[in-house]
């Protein structure tokens, strides 16, 4: 681990005219027969095989993108069939989706050609649409009851939707395509090209700060001294801002602390670094990380003083969901979810259920 400063903000055959009615053959055939029946009768009935045991702790409800990420629908643990959600009207396709704290689910959708909505979606009722639509192309984030628009084109900036009130409509406020609310909703980062981090408060409309710059972060990994950037969606969580970085050569993992300070840690020794993932615990203090190159794909948990590696996939992880008390990760790949605990030991591993499904959220039974 490496720290620099910041401004703060996975048997022969028988001889030719031998009579196999002899004797010596009959008495074999009837010893192996009285074994057979030993070991078929002298065992009690049991019924039929019963399925692995799951651990308790894999349980609850996914929100899950399904059909190439163009649905969106809810999964029982340990393993139901995904249950889809009604979209909005015909064409419409999922952008993404979250748990509100009653258990509603919020999905944000693509309407048509250049316009996004906010609904809240169920399998049986209507949607029930949040606010207008936008026009552009956005990323979204979710924190408490603030739900952030981040566009990315025609003209960046970012628009924070209040779902309690969600009368009031869509506020616009500093930001950018890949922005992230912090936990308690009231400031937003975002790189506007790869390498500086701004930040600005969602209330007020005041102009965003240089928060950190990438380029310039001191003691680098060797191997990423030049040509560094962010290559992943930032995670903001109460222990700092977690940024993926990555060079043609390597990734790394960077957490900016409340107090300034960067920490920068490994995500793997070699290959080019083709993709990261980065995934806070929730209520804790471990930071999940999914990197992969062109030579591995591996999940790591780091907790500061020590980072493990907990699975290794076979092809790139599409997505990391901690459970809501933090007990258990799932990491997912196109082929793949693996379900690891919190103290690194591996639980269950399963194909991708039906549907091309992609977690996006958990949710306490």
């Amino acid at each position: 681990m490496e720290v620099g400063r910041a401004v703060p903000p996975r048997g022969g055959i028988a001889s030719k005219g031998t009579d196999i009615r002899s004797r010596p053959y009959r008495l074999l055939v009837v010893v192996s027969v009285v074994v057979l029946a030993a070991c078929t009768t002298g065992r009690p009935e049991t019924g039929p095989p019963r399925a692995p045991s799951v651990d308790p702790r894999i349980g609850g409800t996914l929100l899950v993108f399904t059909g190439f990420r163009s649905g969106l629908a809810t999964i029982e643990l340990p393993g139901d069939d995904p249950r889809p959600l009604i979209l909005p009207e015909e064409g419409a396709f999922a952008r993404g989706a979250f748990f509100l704290p009653d258990g509603s689910v919020v999905g944000t959708l693509q309407l048509g050609f250049d316009r996004v909505g906010a609904f809240i979606l169920s399998e049986d009722d209507p949607p029930v649409a949040l606010g207008p639509a936008l026009r552009g192309e956005f990323t979204f984030s979710l924190s408490g009851d603030r739900l952030l628009a981040a566009r990315c084109v025609p003209r960046p900036n970012a628009f924070v939707l209040d779902l309690t009130a969600p009368s009031d409509s869509w506020r616009e406020t500093p930001g950018s395509c890949g922005g992230m609310l912090s936990p308690e909703g009231d400031a937003v980062v975002w790189s506007p090209n790869g390498r500086v981090l701004l930040g600005a408060a969602v209330e007020g409309g005041g102009d965003a700060d240089s928060v950190l710059d990438v380029a310039e972060l001191s003691n680098m990994l060797p191997g990423m001294d030049e040509g560094v950037s962010i290559i992943g969606t930032l995670d903001w969580g109460r222990r700092g801002i977690a940024i993926p970085l990555g060079t043609n050569e390597r990734q790394a993992a960077a957490v900016m602390t409340p107090d300034g300070g960067v920490d920068v840690t490994a995500l793997g020794n070699r290959g080019a670094g083709l993709g990261a993932a980065l995934a806070w615990q929730p209520g804790g203090k471990l930071l999940a990380s999914a990197a992969w190159s062109n030579l591995e794909a591996a999940v790591r948990l780091s907790s500061g003083d020590e980072t493990r590696v907990v699975a290794i996939h076979p092809d790139p992880i599409a997505g990391l969901v901690w459970s809501p008390d933090g007990g258990v990760l799932l990491a997912a790949s196109n082929t793949r979810w693996t379900f690891v605990a919190s103290d690194g030991t591996w639980l269950r591993s399963v194909p991708v259920p039906r549907g091309e499904s992609l977690p996006l959220a958990w949710r306490s039974p």
